[in-house]
Formats: C-alpha cells, structure tokens, sequence
C-alpha cells in the first residue's frame, strides 16, 4: 500500500509549515484553506482548526536504511530525538526488518525516520538531509475498537495485516506504507506519557480494494 496523502489539522497553520519548509527543508505550496507540504512521494495537507490537538498524530517517514545513522546525526544537530529509557535508536518490532528514530513535530506530533530494511532503497552518499525522505511509511489512527477498525481494512478494503499485533495495536498495510491502528488513550512509543489521541484525518492511499473506508467518527481512507 502507497500512503499518497494525508490531510489533518492544526492550530496554527504557519508554524507547521516553517516546521516542514525551514527545518525539514520541504518544499511547500500554498492555498488560502490548506498548505500541502511534499515529503517524498507523499502529500501532508494541513488545515487550521484553533481547537485542533496535533499531539496524537503520528506519521513515520521512510528513509533508505543505509542512512538511518545519519539521519539520527542531522536530527541531533537540528532537532533533537525523544529518548527513553537512555535509549534513542530503536529496533522494530519482530518481522519489521527495521530501525527507526523519534522526534517531536509541530504541536508535539510525534514523526519517525524510519529505515525498512525490506524496501532495498537507492543508497545514499554524503550528509544526510530530509529531501532524502522517500514519502509517508505510517500514519497512526486512535479508534475506540482496534479488531473492529481492523476488520474493515481486511475483509473491506482487502488490506493484511503486517506482523503480529493485539486488540490494542494492530498494523495494517505493508513494508511500502502502513495504518498504524492503536486504540484511543494508548501511550505513543517511544514517549512515557503522550497519548494516541483521535485527530481528524483522510487518508488516501493506492493499494487494496478502491473505495472510502470510515475508520473513526474523525478518520477515513479512501483508496484509489
């Protein structure tokens, strides 16, 4: 599954977009609604909502696994990684074939570089910059019933599951772009206290059977 865009909101739709354009160096393109930043292949379509809560959205960003180490270096000069338990690299979870480093975006979303093993990315030379993101690998979606959410993306929309999971935390998807279906108040790894939260989100996506999917009362996929 290819994870093409990603609309949500935020309070303050300025600040997020320097985040993307001038941190992250992300080309950016503007409308009087919405700002549409580019990560990869990928899309990021921000809204303004003042009562928007941007800390439970979650949005993991493919890098070639080969630049993971680096991609953690730029993020210690420039940003800085969450760090838990002294750790600040961490290995995915059993069948992932992954690594992956953690940073705190706009409104304290919570974004990843992460590195899929599996993916066989072009490698990379030199200094690592963001421009090398490949596009959206995950996004993380709170719902009140994980099975029941699950259910649809695999009998519905024709999705598998991705490696082991529980009535809690279930991936949807494949190495190429994953639903990370978590349910409502779950705590976010790697952080201790910062909560998987429902944000308004519309995903699209290619891959699976076409159509529009509701995951929650604030969450959908449409697939193409």
């Amino acid at each position: 599954m290819e994870l093409t865009r990603i609309a949500t909101t935020v309070q303050d739709r300025d600040a997020a977009t320097a985040f993307y354009h001038d941190v992250l160096g992300m080309p950016v393109r503007h409308s009087p609604l919405h700002t549409v930043v580019s990560i990869g292949a990928s899309e990021l379509l921000l809204t303004t909502d003042p009562d928007a809560d941007a800390r439970g959205l979650h949005l993991a960003l493919d890098v070639p696994a080969d630049r993971l180490d680096l991609a953690a270096d730029w993020l210690d000069s420039h940003i800085g990684r969450i760090v838990l338990d002294g750790e600040d690299t961490f290995d995915g979870p059993a069948g992932w074939n992954s690594r992956s480093v953690y940073f705190l975006g706009p409104e304290n979303s919570i974004l990843e570089f992460i590195g899929r093993r599996d993916l066989n990315l072009e490698p990379g030379s030199g200094a690592f910059h963001p421009s090398e993101v490949i596009g959206i690998s995950e996004v993380g979606v709170a719902v009140e019933s994980v099975p029941l959410s699950v259910d649809v993306l695999t009998t519905e929309a024709g999705l598998p599951r991705f490696g082991s999971g529980s009535d809690a935390f279930a991936p949807v998807g494949d190495a190429s772009g994953l639903l990370i279906m978590v349910q409502t108040g779950r705590v976010w790894f790697p952080t201790e206290s910062q909560r998987a939260l429902p944000v308004p989100l519309h995903i699209e996506a290619r891959g699976g059977v076409p159509g529009v999917y509701p995951l929650s009362p604030d969450a959908t996929l449409t697939i193409r």
